[in-house]
This record gives C-alpha cells, sequence and structure tokens, in this order.
C-alpha cells in the first residue's frame, strides 16, 4: 500500500509530475483480469455460475446487458486537465501546503499520470470507493482532472460522493425524467403534511410506477458496498499468480 509519507513531494523533482510507481504495482486490477482471462475456459465458466446468481440479487437482466467499461466507475482513468497541467509547470518552484489536501492532490497526480483505475487507486492507497468517488469529485470541480465521459459513470460518480441524492441519480441515468422526480418530491411532501408520516423517495417513486424496486436496489446496495474496504489481499495473490 502507498502511505501518505510516500506522497509526491514538488521539491523532489524538477517537474511537477509525481515520482512514478513501479508498473508492477500500477496496474493491479488489469493484471487480475488478464489472468482470469489466461485460465481456462471450463475455469471461467466455474466463475460464472459463482457469481451469477449474486449478480442477479443485484442487476436486472437488461441491466447488465447495458453495462460498459465507460460506465463501471471502478473502470474510471482521470485524466490531468490542460489546466492542471499548466498548474504542474511551475509546481516544482511554487511548493503546495503540506497538508492531507495537498497529499490526496499528489496521490491524484500520480494515478493520472500513470493511468490507473479507480480499482487501481483503491488497492494502491487503501481507499473505499466512496473515499475514491469523493476524491475525485473534489478535483473534478477544482479542474485538476476531467470528468468522466460516460454521463452514468459521472451521475455514479457524483451519488457515491454525496453530491447528489437519489432522485437527481434516477434523472441523471435516464430512469426518470425531471418532472416525475417533482412529481415524486410533492408526493413525499403531501404524505408529510397530511399525515404526518415520512415516505423514501424510492419508494414513492415505485408505487408511482416509474421505477421497479430493482432500480433502486442494485445502487443503494452500490452505496453501501462504497463504504467498505477491499480486501486487496486476495486480489493481488490472484493477480500476482
Amino acid at each position: 500500500m502507498i502511505e501518505p509519507a510516500d506522497a509526491f513531494d514538488p521539491s523532489r523533482t524538477t517537474t511537477g509530475l509525481p515520482d512514478p510507481m513501479p508498473d508492477y504495482q500500477v496496474a493491479q486490477s488489469r493484471r487480475l483480469v488478464d489472468h482470469i482471462r489466461a485460465m481456462p475456459l471450463w475455469v471461467k465458466q466455474v466463475l460464472y455460475i459463482g457469481l451469477q446468481e449474486e449478480f442477479k440479487s443485484y442487476f436486472s437482466s437488461q441491466s447488465l446487458l447495458d453495462i460498459t467499461p465507460q460506465d463501471a466507475i471502478a473502470l474510471f482513468i482521470p485524466r490531468l486537465t490542460r489546466q492542471a497541467e499548466d498548474r504542474l509547470e511551475g509546481m516544482a518552484i511554487a511548493n503546495p501546503p503540506n497538508n492531507e489536501g495537498a497529499d490526496i492532490t499528489r496521490l491524484i497526480i500520480r494515478a493520472a499520470s500513470q493511468e490507473m483505475t479507480v480499482l487501481d487507486m483503491c488497492l494502491n492507497y487503501d481507499w473505499t470507493l466512496e473515499a475514491c468517488c469523493i476524491h475525485l469529485y473534489t478535483h473534478i470541480a477544482q479542474d485538476w482532472i476531467s470528468p468522466p465521459v460516460s454521463p452514468k459513470a459521472m451521475a455514479t460518480l457524483a451519488y457515491l460522493s454525496n453530491q447528489i441524492r437519489l432522485g437527481e441519480y434516477l434523472v441523471q441515468m435516464g430512469s426518470i425524467s425531471d418532472q416525475q422526480l417533482e412529481q415524486a418530491l410533492r408526493t413525499q411532501v403531501y404524505i408529510k403534511e397530511a399525515l404526518n408520516e415520512h415516505s423514501g423517495i424510492a419508494n414513492i417513486m415505485i408505487n408511482l410506477g416509474y421505477i421497479t424496486r430493482q432500480d433502486t436496489e442494485t445502487i443503494l446496495f452500490l452505496k453501501e458496498e462504497s463504504r467498505k474496504p477491499i480486501s486487496s489481499d486476495s486480489l493481488l495473490t490472484i493477480g500476482n499468480g
């Protein structure tokens, strides 16, 4: 793991780029996928069968078919913006302050310069997915890195980083319209005022027929899972085999 003390220090370099990590340490997720792809077909069939039932519990058949590499936030690779590159040219002279925020920025710069995926960043920096999304969203807002090309990946990033609520997430994903969200919010207010009861927005949208329960269970489960640390030891053991 990369501890904060190992983060990039501009005073040690002649450019604003962080010292690179060894290649074997960077692309851990890609090496893991390549390792699985190299397995015999019958072994991959066993893995598929073992995971199939769990996937069906959280994803509809259509949503599984709709998933693309661009939409999957775990495969997002941050890219430095032009403005960030301009900032880095002067960083060797003007040292950023030594604080937690600056340390995170150095790690984000390192990830972008070495084309790490979100999964690679979580493994190398010992971050949860939620923490990684929060850091990425902050640095997108500060124009250090460009947002994901996929609107679905950006919506997931914003939701997991607690920047938008479930209703807005579903709008950005194209599951409901702005008008449907407004109607659901009005219904929520009516239930609160008329019955003095709180009803979650997801249940209201389900009762109104706008979405199915599976539409929300998937992202709610992902949000819950995003707060858990990755058990990287087993992943790295497979990936290094």
